[in-house]
């Protein structure tokens, strides 16, 4: 243990790294900045970790072994020993560059308190640059952000590598622990906690040797256990996310989302949180919306301000209730999701959709709840997902942002299926769009009609059959071309006009068979086997 209190702390958190922590140990003691100290924290590793590390011998090491607690508990006990006035981050699989902390420290003293991060170079299990595709190549950004761009990318989730993390110590005890119960996000919920108070800035140059394991040994690593974990992590996050962000730095962020930037009281912030939160692509996330509106609904002054300023009333609230269904438990009734796509500038996206269960009945009435969208540009239809159908719409009826009711022509309704009249379609894809000429702000749109819908045997029968008949197409045209190939190599095919004549039966058989042939495959794949 070293008597003078040392400038820099550095935090190496180790799992079952027996591999690597010694090279990630010497990658520290060889730096050209040498008044720190190393604490090792070993997670009750299970493999040869603690040996390897117990076999190195430095002054500078302060070693500790905890039974295994997980990161958040590990980077805790690290950063509660640290003696030193400035911390940096570290893992037992990753190097820093010699002269890592000698950069960091010069570039921390630029400026006032902030968490100063860096740019990776990724290597592989020898320590030599990583050659191929990863699952983390592009996963980690370093652009220049302000708080308030900084704050809003954050919201969609985590994009710093913490590993390459610098700042003061002081600012981890006033912000306060990593969150024990977060596996895979206790990072991403940190530098939430840390942006509401201090800006985070990026050295250009990489600090950090990140490896990639072959192994598959990356928390990170994409499994169904790890994915799983970082969706529940996100979630339990995203409940949390605004509170303490400062009023001013909230509308900032958001400003572009806000529905009423001109009114400014604690009330529209807390109803404009929520409807971002409402807005979200993701259901996990609209779920937690669901709680706040709920929760903003039993205060009278809210829910007149939602009814007044957001014209979106506790009735339309309580209809959106009936179709969402963020956990899939009803389509095992004989549901389907049908969607539309709300285009607000930058096309139909995942990120701007109203989705709701529908029945299979031959009549349909559908309201989709809109008015969270604001003003858009046009709207996508997708009556149903993974079936074939036939779709007559006998009324598209808006309403818009004045709360008049609209009738839409449904003779300027367009279609990527084939056009039976004003409003009616057959599609021959398991894809179905209609294009409705909606612009502006639309608080709601309703759909009546009929349909006819292929039952999930039908649809397979359909694509094996279009499958066998491509089959057949290939064997045909294969055939073709060996043929084609032996008349000319013979002399045969000599005629310029039997040779073109069979060089246009091959581009029209590639063109009209060959090409959806290929593609079912991938198309099948889209199919929900478990709808009946």
């Amino acid at each position: 243990m070293l008597s003078k209190t040392p400038t820099i702390s550095v935090s190496l958190v180790t799992y079952n790294h027996e591999r690597y922590v010694a090279e990630s140990i010497r990658s520290i003691l060889d730096q050209t900045f040498g008044d720190f100290e190393l604490i090792v924290v070993d997670d009750g590793s299970t493999d040869r970790t603690p040996e390897v590390i117990a076999a190195i011998n430095d002054p500078r090491i302060v070693s500790i072994r905890q039974p295994n607690s997980g990161p958040s508990a590990a980077t805790n006990r690290a950063l509660k020993a640290s003696r030193g006035r400035y911390v940096a981050l570290m893992t037992g699989d990753d190097l820093s560059v010699p002269d890592r902390l000698e950069k960091q420290l010069a570039g921390y003293q630029t400026g006032g308190p902030r968490l100063l991060f860096s740019k990776c170079d990724f290597i592989d299990d020898a320590g030599q640059p990583h050659q191929d595709q990863h699952f983390l190549a592009s996963a980690f950004e370093t652009l220049p952000r302000t708080r308030a761009q900084m704050l809003r990318r954050l919201f969609d989730g985590n994009f710093i590598n913490g590993v390459t993390c610098f700042t003061e110590t002081r600012l981890f005890r006033e912000i306060g622990p990593f969150d024990p119960s977060l596996y895979q996000l206790q990072d991403h919920q940190m530098w939430i906690n840390f942006i509401k108070k201090y800006p985070i800035e990026f050295l250009p140059e990489p600090m950090i040797r990140y490896r990639i394991r072959g192994d598959g040994g990356n928390l990170s690593t994409p499994t169904t256990r790890a994915l799983t974990s970082n969706d529940n992590d996100y979630r339990l996050i995203l409940r949390g996310f605004f509170e303490g962000v400062p009023d001013e730095l909230f509308r900032e962020a958001f400003a572009a989302e806000l529905r009423r930037p001109d009114l400014v009281s604690p009330l529209a912030s807390a109803c404009e949180q929520a409807m971002i939160l409402f807005r979200s692509a993701r259901p996990e996330v609209v779920h937690i919306g669901v709680e706040r509106l709920q929760a903003l609904y039993r205060n009278p002054e809210a829910a007149a301000f939602l009814a007044g300023e957001f014209g979106y009333p506790h009735m339309m609230f309580a209809r959106f209730l009936a179709t969402f269904d963020p956990f899939g438990r009803h389509r095992e009734l004989g549901l389907l999701p049908s969607t539309i796509y709300a285009d607000t500038g930058t096309g139909h996206n995942e990120n701007e959709v109203a989705r709701i269960s529908t029945s299979l009945e031959p009549s349909f009435c559908q309201t989709f709840e809109l008015s969270r969208f604001g003003s858009v540009r046009g709207l996508r239809w997708d009556p149903l997902e993974g079936r074939f159908c036939r779709v007559h719409l006998e009324s598209a009826i808006w309403v818009d942002g004045n709360g008049n009711d609209c009738e839409l022509d449904l003779a300027s309704i367009q279609s990527n299926g084939n056009q039976l009249g004003p409003g009616a379609f057959d599609f021959g894809t398991i894809d179905p769009m209609v294009f409705l000429p909606i612009e502006g702000v639309v608080r709601s749109l309703t759909l009546r009609g009929r349909w006819h819908v292929a039952t999930h045997h039908d649809t397979l029968n359909r694509l094996h059959q279009a499958m066998e008949t491509g089959r057949q197409a290939e064997a045909r045209a294969a055939a073709l071309q060996e043929q084609l190939a032996n008349t000319e190599s013979n002399g045969v095919c000599g005629d310029v006009h039997i040779k073109r004549n069979w060089k246009m039966r091959m581009r029209r058989a590639a063109k009209h068979v060959l090409g959806p042939w290929r593609r079912l495959a991938a198309v099948l794949a889209t199919l929900r086997p478990g709808v009946a």
